[in-house]
C-alpha cells in the first residue's frame, strides 16, 4: 500500500484567477507543443486544452519572434498564460510587456549571456521559480 505524504505548506500567488499553493486544490496545467510563432495554430491548441480541463496553459519562448506573438495569445484565450523563457532574460522582459501571467525561468546553460541585474519587472513577478510544476 502507498503512503501519500502530506503537501508541504506554500505561500500562495495566483496566474490569473487561479490560486497555487497556500492549501489551494491542485490545478492542471499544460504546455503546448505548437510553434509559438504560429500564435493561431497555438490559440486554437489552448482551446482544445481548456476544453478537456486545463486551468493552466505554459508556451515555450525561444525567441523574440516567439515573444512578439504572446500579446495575441493572452487577448484570445481565458487561461492564465506563463511564458517557459528559452535562456535570455530579455525574452522574459517581452513576454511581460505582452502581458503573461506568469514566467517559468530558463534551465541552466551556458549560452554565453552573462546573467544581468534582476530587473525591477521581473521583480514584480515573484516567485522566481516555476509554481505550477514545483
Amino acid at each position: 500500500m502507498t503512503t501519500i505524504e502530506a503537501r508541504r505548506n506554500t505561500r500562495q500567488i495566483h496566474l490569473g484567477d487561479i490560486p497555487i499553493g497556500g492549501g489551494a486544490p491542485v490545478v492542471v496545467q499544460s504546455m503546448t507543443n505548437t510553434d509559438t510563432r504560429d500564435w493561431q495554430a497555438t490559440v486554437n491548441q489552448i482551446k482544445r486544452l481548456e476544453e478537456v480541463g486545463c486551468e493552466i496553459v505554459r508556451v515555450a519562448v525561444p525567441d523574440h519572434e516567439a515573444a512578439e506573438q504572446l500579446s495575441h495569445i493572452k487577448k484570445a484565450i481565458g487561461l492564465p498564460l506563463i511564458a517557459d523563457i528559452h535562456f535570455d532574460y530579455r525574452l522574459a522582459l517581452e513576454a511581460l510587456q505582452a502581458g503573461v501571467d506568469g514566467l517559468r525561468p530558463p534551465a541552466q546553460r551556458d549560452t554565453g549571456i552573462r546573467p544581468q541585474p534582476e530587473s525591477k519587472a521581473l521583480r514584480s513577478h515573484r516567485p522566481a521559480h516555476d509554481p505550477v510544476t514545483s
